[in-house]
């Protein structure tokens, strides 16, 4: 970051002080490999393997980056070259560092405060092979870890504000609010609060949910123990059209996958003097104090039924 910001940074040994431009050429390094190994794996037709960033690949259109987009004439450059895919990993990865640190910590704090979801929690856990198991495997499976993520983010979300504006020729109604593209006099919509946009009567209506101000872990599991996604209109925790976080998926993955196996080798507590915790707004909404977890290992038993 401060390469760019300070020209005397490029001088020699200067610039190797900077920790966060190492970080970035590190990750860098590791996209640009990720995705080399996806365009072979696609070249050759053979299986790929698992990776971390490999859901957002496919959500970003990773084959684009490999030749099949071009632009409006069917010829030139590709619309989205490989350089901009890593360029957008980069962001996702920085991005979500705080957005979803944020989610898990609301989540720890909720699992370690309600026993009894911590145990259904650990349970599912417990029964998912995480180092072998692909990534639709393992969201099937944790019905309850995944409607905790999204009831966390509904009402803890990270996101303080969004800021919406109709693209050209189109008007859209967002919440009964219509919104009119620049030519017609429309105006930038700002909604902010958000989780207090969720928590709405009428944000509750849309998502065809009781008592919205309410914070319900098993809110978004469905009979058949699949997961309802929340509305779109009703859910603003990740944006909204055009401008939802491309990000998205890749958080609900690895924030799942984390609480899991973080469950599978822990017990979770909270002190008995610790603090009421409550949010604060700053850039984003986050607790307003370190929150101090308790955690106890697993018993043996438990450690050898994870095998």
């Amino acid at each position: 970051m401060s390469a760019n910001l300070f020209r005397y940074w490029d001088y020699p040994v200067l610039k190797y002080m900077d920790g966060m431009s190492q970080a970035i050429r590190r990750l860098k390094d590791l996209f640009h490999e990720t995705v080399s190994a996806r365009q072979t794996c696609a070249a050759t037709r053979d299986p790929p393997a698992r990776m971390g960033v490999g859901t957002f690949l496919d959500i970003m259109e990773a084959r684009v980056a490999m030749g099949e987009g071009r632009d409006a004439g069917g010829a030139g450059k590709d619309l989205f070259d490989q350089k901009r895919l890593i360029d957008n990993l980069l962001t996702a990865f920085l991005a979500g560092t705080d957005t979803t640190g944020i989610a898990l910590v609301w989540m720890l704090q909720q699992l370690a405060l309600d026993s009894k979801l911590q145990a259904e929690c650990a349970n599912e856990a417990m029964a998912v092979n995480i180092e072998d198991a692909d990534e639709s495997e393992i969201l099937a499976r944790l019905p309850t870890i995944r409607s905790l993520y999204w009831e966390v983010n509904r009402l803890f979300g990270a996101a303080g504000f969004l800021v919406f504006e109709p693209v050209e020729g189109k008007t859209v109604t967002l919440r009964g609010r219509k919104l009119l593209p620049p030519s017609e006099g429309g105006r930038i919509a700002i909604f902010t609060m958000l989780t207090y946009c969720n928590s709405t009567k009428e944000a509750g209506e849309l998502a065809g949910i009781s008592d919205p101000k309410k914070f319900d872990a098993r809110r978004w599991i469905q009979p058949d123990r699949t997961v309802k996604h929340p509305p779109a209109d009703a859910y603003f925790s990740f944006g909204h059209g055009l401008r939802t976080c491309p990000g998205r998926q890749l958080s609900h993955l690895s924030a799942t996958v984390c609480v899991a196996t973080i469950l599978r080798a822990f017990t979770l507590s909270m002190p008995s003097d610790h603090p009421r915790v409550e949010k604060i707004t700053k850039f984003t909404e986050r607790p307003d104090q370190e929150i101090r977890l308790l955690l106890t290992p697993r018993s043996a038993d438990a450690s050898d039924a994870r095998r």
